[in-house]
């Protein structure tokens, strides 16, 4: 594991109550079976994590997202790439002290090639 990673998951680790534990999902569905008609069963991917939410500004997550993407209400969550078996995505779900987002924009911080921090656009 890198050095910012290491930082990255020691800072989630030392916010304590200020990160809240948080799940991520995502579901796939399952593709058309021509034997059946129908189509095979999906699949459900969750990872506990811990996230920080923020929303502070719009203007400033439609500065970094796209102002068309951004609308009011939405947030910005915060959540380390350590332990992620997936890249989060548009249409994952984050669940936050009960309260389910719909991931909206996922974008990734960077040490060399590997991701260590995730900010997610996310909406309720």
């Amino acid at each position: 594991m890198s050095r910012l990673l290491n930082a990255v998951s020691g800072v989630f680790a030392k916010l304590g109550g200020l990160a809240a534990s948080a799940t991520i999902t995502r579901t796939v569905a399952g593709a058309y079976d021509p034997v059946t008609g129908g189509p095979t069963p999906g699949s459900t991917t969750t990872i506990n994590t811990k996230a920080v939410l923020d929303g502070s500004g719009t203007k400033a997550m439609g500065f970094r997202y796209g102002e068309g993407l951004v609308q009011t209400g939405d947030l910005e969550a915060m959540i380390p790439a350590a332990g992620l078996s997936f890249t989060p995505a548009a249409g994952d779900s984050l669940t936050v002290g009960g309260v389910a987002y719909v991931v909206i924009a996922a974008r990734p911080t960077y040490e060399g090639s590997t991701p260590v921090l995730w900010q997610l656009l996310v909406r309720r």
